[in-house]
């Protein structure tokens, strides 16, 4: 009886498994130093800046970027009369830079139709005559005929209302009287380009 309990408890003995903790080899440290004397000298061009009284000064004055951020922000979100105002601030800083010229451009164009089809011809009139005298180098035949049609809808009605047409100059950027390009596949005519100047 006693032998038999005996193997009983020792068959229910829990075995506990023996841990074999291995040590891993340390990493040899290598310690990397930089040495100015062998780092290549990069020479950037000077194009960039521009010398005034013999100081180098920047290219792009102070804030212009912040208001032309700022404008395209307002352009995007269809806000369009803030964008205006902050495409003039930066117009005065600088004037010969084409991306803010073009987007002056589309936006005294968004401002000015949406006056139109809105009948608010004074509203039209004074942004087409603000866009003529601010960048009359980017205007084409489109802005002088919206030009001459606000007049002449102002006219009918006010007859003391006197303007002068605006001689257009055979400009045209919205629409080409023949397909500027196609693509021909199997003799057949598949795609024809009929503008390549449509305003967003």
């Amino acid at each position: 009886m006693f032998s038999f309990f005996k193997r009983f408890v020792q068959s229910n003995k829990t075995v506990e498994p023996s841990v074999v903790v291995i040590e891993q080899p340390k990493p040899t440290e290598k310690v990397f130093t930089i040495d100015p004397s062998k780092a290549p000298v990069i020479t950037l061009p000077n194009s960039f800046r521009l010398v005034h009284k013999g100081e180098y000064v920047s290219r792009w004055p102070n804030g212009f970027w912040d208001h032309l951020n700022s404008a395209e922000n307002h352009y995007k979100q269809s806000r369009y009369t803030k964008a205006k105002d902050e495409l003039l601030i930066a117009y005065k800083l600088k004037s010969d830079y084409e991306r803010l010229n073009s987007l002056l451009l589309r936006t005294y164009r968004k401002l000015y139709k949406k006056a139109i089809e809105d009948n608010a011809f004074k509203e039209a009139f004074s942004l087409l005559s603000e866009l003529l005298k601010t960048i009359p180098v980017f205007v084409t035949d489109t802005d002088r005929k919206q030009y001459n049609k606000v007049i002449q809808a102002l006219q009918k009605i006010d007859i003391s209302f006197k303007q002068p047409l605006l001689p257009l100059q055979g400009q045209n950027d919205q629409s080409v009287s023949a397909p500027i390009a196609e693509i021909i596949t199997d003799n057949r005519r598949v795609f024809e380009l009929m503008s390549a100047f449509h305003l967003n």
